[in-house]
């Protein structure tokens, strides 16, 4: 599940009032009450405990893919936008009841007003299903706004300010306390939804909802139990019912902070998985951008006619007379590209060229600092991949491309490429994992150790290669263990594999987002 902090937050947040108004809900109805207002304001805390449960389904699925996914992601939010309509309009018809039994003259025509706008955006999030002019999902989705969730938005302030509008206007038959009530509750939706206007990703609006319904609900509650009427014996008669109630929100409240904690254990693997994989998978382009240029430099080399005409003769004299005009064109190559080593083999003479001219003749029976040139014959590939000792630039470590050079026929005329100094591959691995605390190596089909910031273990120390078979070029194959977690990608630009581990696998603090 793809889901961030700042997602949990909010859906935790949502459940929360969503549970809150339920749980009012249920209390004044249990009471049966006679009033109509006190059952218009009922139905306010049943319509935000729909309108809260389908926030929070629409935080928690969005950007997750699959069908299942993206239909409650679109069912959640259908609810929400319906809910606030029928909030805003239940709230006008909820203050208008509630002043009539005040014994106040209320004209319907508020009421009338109310329901006309609540029509107009009936119709905008109705046709929105077939047409996305107020709101649509990317292909990622994701909901985003469109032009016309500032029409339906205005509206819905329209139909508030209509309810609180009459507040003020026969605010005299109202106590202090209720009048206030009633004001916060048009007032912090309406500051809510102009600064929503100007941010994503966190639902102002609706909370601003949840904090309205609270604060008329501590009014009422006050108000209940300092006078003398039908709520007042309605409080003191059900005291059972109240601690009952109490015993209800704390086993809710407790039921939401375990799903809430367990929720954020799993989210935080999840997402420190991603942010792992994140990390591996911009250290390896990194690493296979550095194979690109010496490949691309040997096949160059290898497409040289010149080279391969030079390299056609078969006696030594032969060899040894070109010599000079491939070395002037390997040194050249070499400075062009920044290269401490660039070679070129005969198949014919087994001349072995480089800076100095021919170096030595290869013998790939009996010398093992030759045998590179046998394996690279039999593996049938285009170029191999080995490190060794560059017995030319004073014995240092490097990993050599070794590519094949072909005449026109498709056969084999011998092999050039370039030595990468160890030091340099070294020290780019260094900066990874002094940076990201992690640790790099690339290892052989074998598990050899080729490249590793502890030089000592390169060709000498091996690596558990037993799951390489699960291994593909496309994903980093992820391993969980004790130590860390292991990623594995195969790189074909080396022809092996490229193993990180990451020594800090879980990127968030547990404790910190539960408190």
């Amino acid at each position: 599940m793809n889901i961030t902090s700042l997602e949990i937050a909010q859906a935790t947040m949502d459940m929360f009032f969503c549970l809150f108004c339920l749980i009012i809900f249920v209390s004044i109805k249990a009471n049966n009450p006679k009033q109509k207002s006190m059952r218009m304001f009922a139905q306010l805390f049943l319509i935000a405990t729909v309108l809260f449960f389908g926030e929070t389904l629409a935080y928690i699925f969005r950007g997750n893919l699959g069908p299942f996914n993206i239909l409650v992601t679109r069912i959640a939010n259908l609810m929400v936008f319906a809910m606030n309509i029928a909030m805003a309009n239940t709230y006008v018809r909820y203050v208008s009841s509630v002043f009539v039994e005040k014994g106040a003259e209320v004209s319907g025509n508020s009421v009338k007003i109310a329901n006309i706008f609540s029509c107009i955006n009936i119709f905008i999030v109705v046709v929105n299903l077939f047409y996305p002019w107020m709101y649509y999902f990317d292909e990622a989705n994701y909901y985003h706004r469109n032009n016309f969730w500032y029409v339906y938005t205005l509206i819905s302030l329209v139909v508030i300010f209509i309810g609180a509008g009459m507040a003020i206007k026969y605010r005299k038959y109202l106590k202090k306390r209720s009048f206030i009530s009633m004001m916060l509750f048009s007032f912090i939706p309406i500051i809510a939804t102009v600064i929503q206007s100007f941010i994503y990703g966190f639902s102002i609006t609706n909370l601003g909802l949840g904090i309205g319904s609270f604060v008329m609900f501590a009014a009422y509650m006050y108000d209940w139990s300092h006078n003398g009427n039908e709520h007042t014996n309605m409080i003191n008669d059900s005291r059972f019912d109240a601690v009952i109630m109490l015993i209800i929100m704390l086993l809710s409240m407790s039921v939401s902070i375990i799903a809430c904690v367990n929720g954020i254990q799993q989210v935080t693997k999840e997402n420190s998985e991603i942010q792992s994989r994140t990390i591996a998978q911009m250290v390896s382009t990194k690493i296979e951008n550095e194979f690109i240029k010496p490949i691309t430099v040997s096949q160059t080399i290898s497409s040289d006619i010149d080279i391969r005409t030079y390299i056609e003769g078969k006696t030594r004299e032969e060899a040894e007379s070109v010599k000079d005009d491939i070395t002037d064109r390997l040194v050249s190559i070499g400075n062009e590209f920044d290269y401490k080593m660039v070679f070129v083999v005969s198949d014919k003479t087994r001349a072995y060229y480089t800076y100095s001219g021919i170096s030595r003749y290869l013998d790939v029976e009996n010398d093992s600092h030759d045998i590179w040139y046998k394996d690279y014959l039999d593996s049938g590939k285009r170029y191999t991949v080995n490190v060794d000792t560059d017995e030319d630039n004073n014995g240092s470590l490097s990993v050599f491309i070794n590519y094949g050079i072909f005449d026109t026929n498709g056969d084999i005329l011998g092999a050039c490429g370039v030595g990468v100094d160890m030091n340099d591959l070294v020290d780019i691995l260094a900066r990874f994992e002094e940076e990201y605390n992690i640790k790099v190596c690339l290892v052989n089909h074998d598990g050899l150790i080729q490249v590793d910031t502890d030089v000592s273990s390169i060709e000498k120390g091996y690596l558990d290669n037993s799951y390489f078979g699960n291994v593909s070029d496309d994903d980093f194959y992820y391993q969980l263990s004790e130590n860390g977690c292991y990623m594995t990608k195969y790189l074909e630009e080396f022809d092996g594999y490229i193993v990180i581990r990451d020594n800090n696998p879980v990127k968030l603090d547990v404790n910190k987002i539960i408190l």
